[in-house]
């Protein structure tokens, strides 16, 4: 286990440790000698970030609740329509964005099986298993897939609706809902939520590679 650990060792630093976090004129020895356990527990804040994903998708799903499908209502309610339907595509815009930044997982998910492997036969592992648990829920996967699964049924509805407002020429949200105009509209505010799921992508990476240090500490 511990060597295959180590094959991992370029690719993992390669990939989670930028040039401010990382010094490469101390020797990788030091650095994880100087790897405190402290410093470790920091990785129970930083996976509270996957708090914030949770809260991105519940906002989601009360978007899509609160968009009423009945045409009277629509025209009774104008502008508080169009003001979530203009929000509810900027969120989707900005989740499939975020599902295109995951490119890191499939060498994460390496580790994670052999963190799991360790875990069972070391009981030093168990000791950190509840630090783990945020940050195996999101580099198994199960967030990306759960984002991805919210996207693709978001974008299919918000197609729909917009397809059958057009096609009625009696509704005044005719000339409003053309999808290409709406994104365009939205970009600013869609790139403020992709700078938000950037950072968050960037403090995952740095969780991971803290508890990573942790692991060849110990052993």
């Amino acid at each position: 286990m511990k060597r295959d650990l180590i094959h991992l060792i370029p690719n993992l630093l390669k990939n989670f440790v930028t040039p401010e976090y990382f010094d490469p004129e101390i020797s990788l020895v030091d650095f994880l000698l100087d790897f405190s356990v402290d410093r470790v527990n920091k990785i129970v804040h930083d996976s509270e970030m996957s708090h914030k994903t949770l809260k991105a998708i519940t906002k989601i799903k009360i978007s899509i609740e609160n968009i009423s499908f009945n045409f009277d209502k629509i025209i009774l309610n104008f502008e508080d329509v169009e003001n979530k339907l203009f929000n509810l595509v900027a969120e989707c815009n900005a989740l499939e964005n975020y599902v295109k930044l995951d490119k890191f997982i499939p060498e994460v998910k390496k580790l994670t099986e052999i963190v799991y492997s360790m875990i069972r036969t070391n009981t030093k592992i168990r000791e950190v298993h509840d630090i783990n648990v945020d940050l195996r829920r999101i580099i198994t996967g199960d967030v990306f897939k759960l984002i991805k699964d919210k996207f693709d049924k978001l974008n299919l509805e918000i197609t729909n609706l917009i397809e059958s407002l057009k096609e009625n020429q009696n509704y005044p949200l005719k000339n409003l809902l053309d999808k290409e105009k709406i994104i365009e509209n939205l970009k600013s505010e869609a790139i403020e939520l992709q700078i938000y799921v950037k950072n968050t992508i960037i403090s995952y990476r740095e969780a991971v590679h803290r508890f990573y240090l942790f692991l060849m500490k110990i052993f």
